[in-house]
């Protein structure tokens, strides 16, 4: 959470029936007819992708969210050593899903991108807020960062175990298919598992879409309760499905050629309302 509280501090902030849920099926790529759009060789700027990303977190009702300036996080970013190396998974193969929403140390620094932050709910509390970070570059290189992996890949690891921290216990990850956002995406929420004599850690549900040059991760904590299936954390991840095909949508709008930005994702949903300022 450091890092996250890091994207809330550079934003102004301090940590403080939809469409249809995720399916538990493997994620693979899959193409829908908003996100047609030629996936040839536009790379945005670190400028594009803020003014892309406040569209969508805000769409027409501003105070919804806030985009934290790319120029402060690179500075942040280059005097912050590289991060330590990424727990373990097993299978092993299964660390390709790891969906970013943070940005986290110099190798960052290879991408164009953005990143914000906003509540899911009009409050902003430790299971409301929600993180977004937008990378663009090269395909290949999006490609390489957050969708090496095979269909294949992805039926083996519906399921996996990703190592704890030092202080710390194992979690389970379950890995979603996410249909029609964008080109490509996926979804995942980490389980840590439970120790005795140690409070119980909160789940993470987190999701990453692609579309053309541009790759989206998102994360959010899922709110105190117990979920006794996966269907009950798929309805967790349909806010950030939501968000996600604003994204996607905003992306497709300045891809096309002759078109501002678009207001296509605005929602009256309660999720979307607007909020006051996030607490000081």
């Amino acid at each position: 959470m450091a890092l996250a509280a890091g994207v809330l501090a550079v934003a102004g902030c301090t940590p403080g029936p939809p469409p249809p849920a995720p399916s538990s099926s493997p994620p693979g790529a899959r193409a829908t007819a908003s996100a047609a759009v030629p996936a040839a060789g536009k790379v945005f700027s670190d400028e594009e992708l803020m003014a892309l990303m406040d569209r969508a977190i805000n769409s027409a009702e501003k105070g919804t969210g806030r985009v934290a300036k790319t120029g402060d996080l690179r500075a942040r970013l280059q005097d912050r050593p590289n991060s330590a190396t990424l727990p373990a998974v097993e299978p092993a193969e299964c660390g390709a899903f790891r969906p970013r929403s943070s940005p986290t140390g110099p190798a960052d620094l290879d991408m164009n991108f953005a990143a914000g932050v906003l509540t899911l709910t009009g409050e902003w509390s430790r299971d409301s807020v929600a993180f977004v970070l937008a990378r663009s570059g090269p395909r290949d290189d999006v490609l390489a960062a957050d969708f090496a992996y095979t269909e294949e890949q992805s039926s083996r690891c519906s399921t996996f175990v990703q190592a704890g921290q030092p202080d710390a216990s194992p979690s389970t990850v379950l890995l979603f298919a996410v249909p029609a956002v964008g080109e490509k995406a996926y979804a995942t929420v980490v389980l840590p598992q439970e120790t005795p004599g140690t409070p119980h850690a909160g789940s993470t549900v987190a999701l990453q879409a692609l579309l053309g040059n541009v790759s989206f991760g998102l994360s959010r904590e899922a709110p105190p309760g117990t979920y006794a299936s996966a269907d009950e954390y798929a309805i967790v991840l349909q806010p950030l499905v939501r968000l996600a095909k604003k994204l996607v949508a905003e992306t497709a709008a300045s891809l096309a050629p002759g078109t501002g930005p678009s207001a296509a994702g605005t929602s009256t949903h309660p999720y979307d309302r607007p909020t006051a300022q996030p607490p000081a």
